[in-house]
């Protein structure tokens, strides 16, 4: 009697704490600047992944357990971003990092996930930086695919005499090397406009762009030092054409006051919003606003973003665990979210070279 009575109590205390543990969230976490001049960026990202998450929860979750976006500010300051990484993961148990809104914000989050044996998914940056990184997975094409492109377009012009302008730290400096490594090849050597992240560009760094008379001028940073950019060239009476990079945010830029960034080339990384024929677009459309949640680039990216890592936590089995994650993600090969492709392998973690070119048009809509 008494050894049924154990037997039946430990059958008991197993199921207990089997139910526990489906009834424990999974915790997916994210750094990324909620205030200061990149919050667009960042709640863009954090919003868009929740809509998707919030539909999977009213759905049953995976395997019975809810998901969780765990998202703390950074302020866009690597240190905070590298410190919320540590917190992320050892205190509240994160099983993935998710969506961090630059390479710079990501550098020191990489080497702790690599610790863990974890991915660090989706990063909003196509910077060369971090795409040799084991942890790194991505779902977007990469500057120099990017890059690659907008120095086609403009040879369309035979225009080959270039300004780029970049941050001064290691992530800045190595797009300005990518950008002039394709000049390069074509013969040409573009002037470098060195600028600072975080601050106000200095009018004096601008100067020798006037006395370069570019063709065009390639910006590789964010949207603040643009606007810098824009209103020098109106101080100076001066007007060249601008093709900026897709971490410029062109979300940003069309809605800033006065549309001051009309007719600036942009290139995109996923289909534009407006392609209501591309199923993938109708499908974040209907659940972002399902989460009351604007579509644009930011929170279509999320969203496909979000949608490719739940399918990879479910590939990965019911165990779910970073390392069950990551093998999960690999196994998804050539995953087709509704007309944008995502390709993953083992050893091969850069789902998606898709890049093409828009115009800043009038009412801030974007042109293909």
């Amino acid at each position: 009697m008494k050894l049924r009575w154990l037997a039946a109590l430990t059958v008991l205390y197993v199921c207990v704490a089997a139910a526990a543990r489906a009834e424990e969230p999974i915790i997916i976490g994210q750094s990324a600047p909620l205030t200061g001049p990149a919050a667009a960026l960042g709640k863009g990202i954090r919003d868009g992944a929740n809509a998707v998450f919030a539909k999977v929860n009213r759905a049953g979750g995976i395997g019975g357990r809810q998901i969780q976006l765990l998202a703390l500010d950074d302020g866009n300051d690597r240190k905070r971003a590298g410190a919320n990484a540590k917190i992320l993961i050892d205190e509240k148990k994160a099983v993935v990092l998710f969506g961090f809104a630059s390479a710079t914000l990501s550098l020191d989050a990489i080497a702790l996930a690599e610790a863990k044996g974890m991915a660090l998914f989706a990063p909003f940056s196509g910077s060369l930086s971090i795409r040799d990184k084991r942890p790194v997975f991505t779902i977007r094409a990469s500057y120099r695919d990017e890059s690659e492109k907008t120095i086609e377009y403009w040879a369309k012009f035979d225009a080959n005499r270039m300004a780029v302008i970049h941050y001064d730290d290691e992530v800045g400096k190595l797009n300005f090397e990518t950008v002039a490594g394709l000049l390069k090849q074509k013969g040409h050597t573009p002037l470098q406009v060195t600028v600072k992240r975080g601050a106000s560009v200095d009018p004096a760094l601008l100067l020798p762009i006037i006395k370069y008379d570019p063709q065009v001028i390639i910006v590789t940073t964010q949207a603040p030092q643009l606007f810098d950019l824009i209103n020098f060239m109106s101080v100076q009476k001066k007007a060249y054409p601008i093709s900026a990079l897709s971490f410029v945010n062109p979300d940003e830029l069309a809605v800033v006051k006065g549309n001051i960034a009309q007719g600036a080339i942009v290139s995109q990384v996923v289909p534009s919003p407006r392609s209501n024929g591309v199923a993938i677009v109708k499908e974040c459309g209907e659940t972002l606003a399902a989460a009351g949640t604007k579509l644009d680039y930011t929170t279509l990216e999320a969203c496909i973003a979000a949608k490719v890592l739940v399918e990879g936590i479910k590939k990965g089995g019911k165990a779910i665990t970073p390392q069950s994650i990551v093998t999960g993600l690999e196994s998804l090969g050539a995953f087709d979210t509704g007309g944008f492709v995502v390709t993953f392998r083992p050893g091969a973690h850069h789902g998606s070279k898709w890049t093409d070119l828009s115009i800043l048009a009038r009412a801030g809509v974007y042109r293909h």
